[in-house]
């Protein structure tokens, strides 16, 4: 017999080893692969779009520098106006600042200005007639004309050549001296008129640019102005004039593609992906437009950004030699390393399966040295584990007939007993009860009867400090104080426990007075004095008979539901465990996102919201439970404000502070010990966040913004471009400033400056919505309603009849 039992284990478990680890080598590679290349495909569709972005930024800056002129330039003005037909130094003027026009951005190409009322086209070279211009023909289709009947004499194609493609002598601009340039002030500032006539000037200049269309680019195309001039391929954007459905002309500006595709280029550098920049056929933009994107280019570029703005289109894939070319290169080590592993496991598993076998070997030794009669009785002498089970089989046989004695004793009995009238598992009924009492050797209990739970603080940390062994003496210490105590009063009770933590005690209610209490009060007093623990006892309801003793129970788990707030060591009975009328919990959550957005932006005030906060949970009775999802509502908020910031603050927050607040979340006994040591988080974070950004130079020069917007909130002008004057920075790069340390746009900010004052103004006086408007920074009414309604939810006025 001797191992055989031990061959058969290795026998069973072998086979199942070597599937299992296959199984899941198999599954750890696939997934390993399929999670890289998810994660990378991500990867690469957020550079993409990145990329796309800064491109459609240039575009979009074009078209703004247009529009610009359009509204705001004389010289253009007096261009388009018939008046001037015969001004050449006029002419001259605009071609100037057209070349001024196009050195301003690297990737413009050139730009021109068609006059309708005679026909003829300004560019930053020619002034000649449209006829003898190499783009009639685009001219033609913008203008709603055909094509042909704006062509010179012999030409069929815009690039076409021909005598008629040189300027006439009278057609050239006048060569006077001179130079002009494309003003991007606001006609107020130019004219220099009253101030209340330049606010309604730039006003009326913002509504124009504000309704103007969306600028529709071209797609790439080849634009030769004469020609002996070489093509080149360019997108173009045409601008009418005036502005809004005008018909006196057209300003045309081209972009070249090859400057374009040379910003793609130095922004596509990434050693994970491979980008190419197309339009909307999947013609590669090169400089000269040729190429297009073969199959096996297309197949590996699973990623398609398109442009709403130009209609390109950047195909983006994975390289091979990056991070999936590192990851077929370890595959075969990891395999080598798992065929070890294999091996390694195989040898651990005999050993492993030779030493757990010792004891089946010992128990074989032990039964057969003790009953050799009738191990000789059993035929499979050959078969451990047989011979084994028919000695327990005996065994079995000599446990039941004690377990029929065991049942039937009066500790088993007690418990079942005391669970079924605690948790209401079953009706007994008078006789039943007595018959029982008589049985188990208690007193009779007649009458009413209370439900007390007698609770271990902090159990979690007891069962940290104290060993398995310890932590009963302290029970069984804890229940014999409370037998002597039922006896030194002369009361009633039976007790066992309900959870390792919780001691339920069935009382007989006295009809005078309420010694029951008095009784846990003195255990819980005795508890804290000698045992160094603490407990919270709550006690239910009296009822009338055993069988509503459930109701008191009921009574008593709900009072220790309501401990974090009421406090720890100490007894609760029903009128303090009875919910108080609670403030709604949509107010508190409303403090919690005020608190939040003054705690991102560095404003001193969350702290009286924070006090506002936690009075408001002290006033409420709130169960641990509700505690716990308010606490996690303000660290949620805090997380979504911190977002809103640079990384540096968010990192810090979502490294540190917020895992510390997870940590206090679940082993938090009472609202007092949440509170102090929330509050210590929140100001130790918010010392930090503050020590960080007066570190940076930059943060006093947004604290001076933030003073100049709460001081000139009112001024109409008030914009990016004023501000970026007024502190020597670019709007953009303010903008951008601003976002990174308040964790706001700074023209949303503005805008909700503006309307907590006109909320104030709406509330505390009886004055029209258009006066309110005109106070806070807003020239027309209907912006100051529209801006209003976006931002609070409702118009003025309904704001007036919700306050009033």
């Amino acid at each position: 017999m001797k191992g055989t039992g031990y061959k058969r284990l290795i026998r069973t478990f072998a086979p199942i080893f070597f599937f299992v680890v296959t199984v899941l080598f198999a599954v750890f590679f696939v997934a390993v692969y399929e999670m890289t290349r998810r994660d990378t495909e991500q990867a690469t569709r957020i550079y993409a779009e990145h990329v796309m972005q800064t491109l459609d930024y240039d575009l979009q800056t074009v078209d703004q520098l247009v529009i610009r002129e359009l509204l705001t330039n004389d010289t253009l003005a007096r261009f388009f106006d018939p008046a001037h037909h015969d001004d050449y130094y006029l002419a001259h003027e605009v071609q100037v600042q057209l070349n001024e026009f196009v050195s301003m951005l690297p990737v413009l190409d050139s730009a021109y200005i068609y006059r309708s009322y005679d026909d003829r086209v300004v560019s930053n070279n020619l002034f000649m007639k449209t006829l003898s211009f190499g783009d009639a023909a685009f001219i033609a289709h913008h203008a709603g004309r055909g094509g042909d009947a704006m062509l010179p004499q012999g030409s069929g194609e815009p690039g076409g050549s021909g005598e008629g493609a040189r300027a006439a002598p009278d057609e050239s601009a006048a060569g006077a001296a001179g130079t002009g340039s494309f003003d991007m002030a606001t006609s107020s500032e130019r004219t220099g008129g009253d101030g209340a006539k330049s606010a309604s000037a730039s006003s009326g200049l913002g509504a124009v640019a504000a309704t103007a269309p969306s600028a529709q680019w071209s797609e790439p195309r080849l634009f030769q102005g004469l020609p002996k001039d070489n093509p080149r391929t360019v997108i173009s954007l045409v601008r009418e004039f005036p502005l809004l459905g005008g018909s006196e002309g057209r300003f045309v500006v081209n972009v070249s593609t090859a400057r374009l595709a040379l910003a793609f280029s130095e922004m596509a550098q990434s050693e994970l992906s491979e980008l190419w920049l197309t339009d909307g056929s999947g013609q590669l933009v090169r400089s000269d437009m040729t190429g297009a994107m073969g199959p096996e280019w297309s197949a590996s570029a699973p990623v398609t950004v398109r442009s709403e703005l130009s209609g390109l289109e950047i195909r983006a894939g994975m390289k091979e030699s990056g991070l999936f070319g590192v990851f077929n290169a370890i595959s075969y080590t990891w395999l080598l390393l798992g065929i070890a592993g294999i091996a390694v496991s195989v040898v651990w598993m005999v050993l492993a399966s030779r030493r757990q076998y010792r004891p089946v070997e010992a128990i074989l030794h032990r039964i057969g040295r003790i009953s050799q009669r009738k191990l000789l009785e059993w035929p499979g002498k050959d078969d451990d584990f047989g011979f084994i089970e028919h000695a327990i089989a005996r065994l079995i046989e000599n446990a039941n007939e004690l377990e029929q004695e065991a049942t039937s004793g009066q500790v088993y009995r007690r418990k079942v007993l005391f669970t079924d009238i605690m948790e209401g598992r079953r009706v007994i009924g008078e006789e039943e009860w007595l018959m029982e009492t008589e049985r188990l050797g208690w007193r009779r209990a007649d009458g009413s009867y209370r439900v007390a739970i007698a609770e271990i603080d902090k159990y979690k940390a007891l069962q940290t400090r104290y060993p398995d062994k310890d932590q009963y003496l302290l029970k069984f210490a804890m229940v014999n104080v409370l037998e002597e105590l039922t006896g030194r009063y002369g009361a009633r009770q039976w007790n066992d426990w309900l959870s390792p933590s919780q001691l339920g005690v069935l009382i007989e209610a006295e009809s005078g007075g309420e010694p029951e209490l008095e009784l846990m009060e003195r255990l819980r007093e005795w508890v804290d004095d000698n045992l160094h623990l603490t407990i919270t006892v709550s006690v239910g309801e009296a009822v009338v008979g055993i069988n509503e003793a459930v109701g008191s129970r009921e009574q008593a788990d709900q009072g220790l539901r309501y401990k974090s707030t009421l406090g720890t060591n100490r007894v609760i009975v029903p009128p303090d465990g009875s919910p108080k009328e609670e403030q709604p919990i949509y107010e508190q959550l409303q403090h919690i996102r005020e608190l939040a957005r003054l705690y991102r932006q560095g404003n001193e005030g969350w702290r009286a919201k924070y006090t506002e906060l936690s009075a408001g949970i002290r006033q409420s009775l709130y169960e641990r439970a509700e505690i716990i999802n308010l606490v996690s509502y303000l660290q949620y908020q805090c997380s979504l404000e911190m977002r809103e910031l640079s990384v540096d603050y968010g990192g810090l927050w979502n490294d540190e502070t917020a895992p510390a607040i997870g940590e206090l979340l679940a082993g938090f006994e009472t609202f007092e010990e949440l509170d102090a040591r929330l509050g210590a988080l929140l100001e130790d974070f918010y010392a930090r966040m503050t020590a960080l950004r007066e570190e940076k130079d930059v943060y006093a020069t947004v604290q001076q913004v933030k003073g100049y917007v709460a001081a000139h909130f009112y001024d109409s002008n008030l914009s990016l471009v004023q501000l970026g004057d007024r502190f020597d920075l670019t709007p953009t790069y303010l903008s951008r400033l601003f976002k990174e340390e308040i964790g706001e746009k700074l023209v949303d900010y503005i805008a909700r400056l503006r309307m907590e004052h006109a909320m104030t103004l709406l509330a505390e006086t009886r004055e029209s919505v258009q006066d309110i408007s005109a106070r806070v920074g807003y020239v027309h009414a209907f912006s100051f309603i529209r801006a209003f309604k976006n931002l609070v939810g409702m118009t003025p006025g309904d704001y007036r009849k919700k306050q009033t």
